[in-house]
């Protein structure tokens, strides 16, 4: 029963319910001595934990389950898990070693039969860590196939996931018509398929959707689709996801100005990306906040901010990584000139 509720529980977000029954098809797996239920128990708590925004638990819970898989010698086991560990690294922007697990993830699945499906969540997955590496238009290739796939399949949930992905890649390019096109048609699916929405990934969709707007000059449209989105995570309890909408929210205030509410939200959303540890995210917002503060003239508090900011990107050694470090202290050398 637990393994075949995982998916509805993972869908709808129903944290409690499938806490409590993971826990019990654990305990249970356990005590009939099951391998292959406690390995199917551990892939379940792993991506309970990844959606509820505690990634050692969920690593702790997937590694475990690879290694039953092994023992198992289940080959489709052992590739899910890898798959998950991989999107574990992605979050946590380690991104060489997420896209080895992806890279390994896939070798297993070409080697099973009936696994077109299988590969396209993997290529996804490579692909968004493509996006965070600036290789946009590679991304875009990946996913426009990827979105045929999951079409044939019927899969909504994932289709529309490989959507917001290509929508992302697509405006990175510059490219607002298909990016605006790519992200309606993923909303669109989260707004009409209610047997495959997740509301958690509706909001990630609805802050790009922002993104898109913000782009193509449309800032009042942008702020009111962020407030949704912050709103759509603040209700399931997404922490990370409703601090990502504030600090979008607040990029738009500083284009138009509006310093003080900018720096008022990304104070708001670096205490959450800091407080669970999400180091990348917690260093845009400071670098943002320092923006705000030098458009004000509060140059030494703006520098700090940015000290702040690099400290925080210390453990990224990723090209982009690397590029917004260089600006920093570029900028920080001006100023220390002056």
């Amino acid at each position: 029963m637990s393994a075949v509720l995982r998916a509805v529980y993972a869908h709808r977000n129903a944290v409690t319910d499938w806490r409590q029954v993971a826990a019990i098809e654990a305990a249970s797996a356990v005590a009939d001595g099951d391998l292959a239920g406690q390995a199917l128990a551990a892939e379940s708590l792993g991506d309970l934990y990844a959606q509820t925004g505690h990634p050692r638990e969920a690593e702790s819970h997937h590694r475990h389950a690879l290694e039953l898989y092994r023992r198992l010698r289940d080959r489709l086991g052992q590739a899910r898990s890898l798959n998950a560990l991989g999107m574990l690294h992605l979050r946590r922007r380690h991104l060489r070693e997420a896209r080895m697990h992806f890279e390994d993830s896939s070798l297993i699945f070409a080697a099973l039969d009936d696994t077109a499906h299988r590969l396209a969540v993997t290529g996804t997955n490579e692909a968004e860590a493509l996006i965070e590496l600036d290789r946009a238009a590679e991304a875009a290739h990946i996913l426009s196939e990827t979105v045929e796939v999951f079409d044939y399949f019927h899969d909504r949930h994932s289709q529309g996931h490989a959507l917001f992905l290509l929508a992302r890649a697509q405006r990175a390019r510059g490219d607002l018509i298909s990016a605006r096109a790519s992200i309606d048609a993923a909303l669109a699916i989260a707004t009409t398929a209610a047997t495959v929405g997740n509301p958690i990934w509706r909001g990630s969709w609805l802050v790009e959707l922002g993104h898109v707007q913000r782009a193509a000059g449309q800032p009042a449209d942008a702020l009111e689709t962020y407030q949704r989105a912050a709103y759509l995570h603040r209700e399931f309890g997404d922490r990370g996801g409703e601090a990502l909408a504030l600090a979008a929210a607040a990029e738009t205030h500083r284009e138009q100005g509006h310093a003080e509410e900018a720096i008022t939200l990304h104070r708001a959303a670096e205490a959450v990306h800091r407080d669970l540890g999400d180091r990348w995210h917690q260093a845009l917002s400071l670098i943002g906040m320092g923006k705000a503060l030098a458009s004000m003239q509060h140059l030494p508090q703006a520098r700090t901010q940015w000290q702040h900011a690099l400290a925080a990107l210390a453990t990224f050694a990723d090209p982009p990584a690397a590029k917004l470090c260089r600006e920093i202290q570029v900028t920080l050398s001006y100023l220390q000139g002056r």
